[in-house]
């Protein structure tokens, strides 16, 4: 998980009005999409990530989308990619998730870091566009700890790929025990945006 690394970037999105509601206005919040607020800063686990997979943080017309799985697809497609990932790589040791730790794809043991990054470069390998797959960071509300997820776009809804979650589950399910905290850019991957939930 990403830790108190990140924090100082948390409390700046505090002091901005671009962190995720309090507990009891999350009933309120209906929006099955998640709404990007302030440009962000990019968290520095993924700078360096970027720079050993630069395929992975390219802009999206230079990625060749090739048979994308077709709407009713979708969805299959990321339950069986989710569970296969969650059951291929080994949770780190406590001792092991430093937040300084590098995001590596495909390793055999990894975080929260590795687990969403394989994620989105398999479904990316299997013709999903990039602009639908997005790493968002998170706020555990149970420890206060930083954590990655992916975040896919589906026609209806975003919907959360997590290696704390055997099922892939609606953002809007993910409220009560998540603070939504930043999320990659649509438009390109190498920008960030607070998660703005003020609204829905």
């Amino acid at each position: 998980m990403l830790r108190k690394l990140f924090r100082h970037w948390a409390l700046a999105a505090v002091v901005a009005g671009s962190v995720c509601a309090p507990v009891e206005s999350l009933a309120a919040y209906s929006s099955p999409r998640i709404a990007f607020g302030a440009n962000a800063l990019e968290p520095f686990g993924y700078t360096k990530f970027c720079s050993r997979y630069p395929d992975e943080c390219a802009l999206p017309d230079q990625h060749g989308i090739h048979g994308a799985p077709a709407p009713r697809e979708r969805r299959q497609d990321i339950d069986t990619v989710n569970r296969e990932i969650n059951l291929r790589i080994l949770p780190a040791q406590l001792r092991d998730r430093s937040p300084m730790r590098d995001w590596h794809l495909n390793p055999n043991t990894g975080t929260c870091t590795d687990f969403a990054v394989t994620k989105r470069h398999v479904l990316l390998a299997r013709g999903w566009a990039p602009e639908m797959l997005l790493l968002a960071e998170v706020r555990l509300r149970s420890t206060g700890e930083h954590h990655l997820v992916l975040v896919a776009r589906l026609e209806t809804a975003d919907v959360v790929l997590d290696n704390l979650q055997s099922r892939v589950r609606d953002f809007a399910d993910t409220l009560a025990d998540y603070q939504w905290l930043r999320i990659q850019s649509s438009a390109n991957p190498r920008f960030w945006h607070a998660v703005d939930i003020s609204h829905g």
